[in-house]
């Protein structure tokens, strides 16, 4: 059975007088491999991230192409927009460092980091396999005291756990870890060989200064006991993240290099209780989480809202599936008005950092730049696509309307559909020239027109938006335009976009 090497939630932390670095709205492209700003693989599988000041850090592990599972050294990557990573080359943690006894031979995963105002350093707490003989995987701290670029990492050889205990004070040998920072207090995830392999999990809490686990009869724990493996009960690849008060608890299961489904547990205080565990929703319908199994849920606070990113890895990918596809793969998370989560499995989508807030866009409104020509459009009357530069906002197309006499135009696209509830922003980029009787902008929701906007005339591209626009989950939203010109009138149309939030 695989050693499993997964990283947890990095919480967001803004400290005092830092200076907030976003960038606008990106889109996240799944199902293909990442690369840095210097062209080459994110290598940071089973990594998480960090957020300080608006730059978010991304810790993970190096290790070989496939095949090759020894441990390089841990990358750490940052970005202002979650899309754009550069890579940090000073303070990178190797193998065979003279203050750090990590080797190439070793199994090193899960490189958590969080902020501890009340020491004034960084902790960094990491999952070490193989490196004793008879113990499984050993938990160790780093801490330091910056993340600049030219950070130095110390190790905390007093800080080291190999084995950590149920309930009832007896201890077992280790599996996966993961952590959670919640204001000043931590607490440790971990799977543990309780009567079989992973055959339970608990969530202890860490000492003031994040550097030891506290016992069981303090208080601030929980455990949870696996069944069997064919139920699914043995759980791993923990995560807590907190929305609206309340705090969820993701898990995967335990599958080797394969993916796995997601499920989640809800307590109102770290203490607990936990509810029941209840599979997580996916849309449309994963029996494995998109080909993934679930690392972390990323919090990103903005503005206008906060969105919860899912984070998982392909592991089955490293292991001789197509590479092609990537290793990681984000996808945003909605929420029922129960708080029931939901993983909204999109190739591709937006995310604003800035607001907060993420869209469909790419993934339900297809073409939206008419790149394809007319594929996801349906028309009538005058329209044909335009490739001069002069007459394109931007890519190599977009769609035109003109005629000598007069005519109509009607420009429809219904790609959106089976959408996440909650309220859109739909935007178009336009100009036009002459006199037309009438140009109108339109959103239906379900077939029912819900708002339309009427496009004045301009020979400038400039974006025009509809917002408030109230959708039901899985509902279909069609963009159209609805044109009468007179004799001579043109009118171009580009960058269709569809935003949640």
């Amino acid at each position: 059975m695989k050693k499993v090497m997964v990283v947890l939630l990095m919480l967001s932390f803004m400290f005092e007088n830092a200076q907030a670095v976003f960038a606008a709205s990106v889109v996240i492209q799944n199902d293909r491999q990442w690369l840095d700003t210097s062209g080459n693989p994110i290598k940071a599988q089973g990594g998480g991230i960090i957020n300080v000041g608006g730059v978010y850090h991304w810790f993970g592990p190096d290790f070989g192409t496939a095949g090759d599972y020894k441990f390089y050294g841990i990358n750490h990557y940052t970005s202002s927009d979650l899309k754009s990573w550069t890579k940090q080359s000073g303070g990178r943690i190797t193998a065979g460092m003279p203050t750090i006894p990590f080797q190439s031979g070793d199994w090193i995963g899960r490189p958590y980091v969080m902020w501890n105002a009340a020491t004034s350093k960084y902790v960094m707490v990491l999952e070490w396999g193989g490196h004793e003989t008879g113990v499984r995987n050993q938990y160790a701290f780093l801490t330091a005291t910056d993340l600049s670029a030219g950070n130095a990492w110390t190790y905390q050889s007093s800080s080291l756990i190999k084995k950590l205990p149920d309930a009832s004070g007896n201890f077992y040998s280790l599996g996966d870890l993961g952590a959670y920072q919640d204001g000043a207090n931590a607490y440790l995830m971990y799977t543990f060989d309780k009567g079989q392999t992973n055959g339970g999990q608990a969530i202890l809490k860490l000492s003031n200064d994040f550097l030891k686990p506290m016992p069981p009869t303090t208080g601030n724990y929980s455990e949870f006991s696996g069944g069997t493996w064919d139920n699914g009960d043995i759980r791993e690849a923990a995560s807590i993240f907190k929305r609206n008060g309340k705090y969820y608890y993701f898990t995967s299961n335990t599958r080797g290099w394969k993916s796995s489904d997601t499920a989640y547990r809800t307590a109102e205080s770290m203490a607990g209780p936990w509810s029941e565990r209840k599979p997580v929703v996916t849309s449309p319908s994963s029996a494995d989480s998109f080909n993934t199994q679930h690392d972390f849920v990323l919090e990103v606070q903005g503005s206008q809202g906060t969105t919860y990113v899912y984070g998982g890895d392909r592991w089955s990918n490293y292991s001789g599936g197509d590479m092609s596809k990537g290793v990681y793969a984000w996808y945003p998370l909605s929420f029922a008005a129960d708080g029931t989560p939901t993983i909204n499995g999109y190739a591709n989508w937006t995310i604003d950092p800035l607001q907060g807030t993420w869209s469909a866009n790419n993934s339900t409104l297809q073409n939206p730049g008419f790149e394809s020509d007319l594929s996801s459009w349906t028309y009538a009357g005058n329209l044909s696509i335009a490739t001069d530069p002069a007459e394109v906002h931007s890519g190599s197309k977009s769609a035109k309307s003109y005629s000598t006499s007069a005519y109509t135009t009607l420009l429809e696209n219904t790609s959106a559909s089976a959408v996440s509830g909650g309220t859109y922003t739909a935007k178009v980029w336009h100009r036009s020239g002459n006199t037309f009787a009438s140009k109108k902008f339109q959103v239906y929701v379900n077939g029912a027109l819900a708002k339309e906007l009427n496009l004045p005339t301009t020979t400038t591209w400039t974006e025009y938006s509809i917002g408030g626009i109230n959708v039901p989950e899985g509902a279909t939203i069609k963009l159209s335009i609805s044109a009468s010109g007179n004799a001579s009138a043109w009118a171009q149309y580009d960058d269709f976009s569809l935003i949640k939030g």
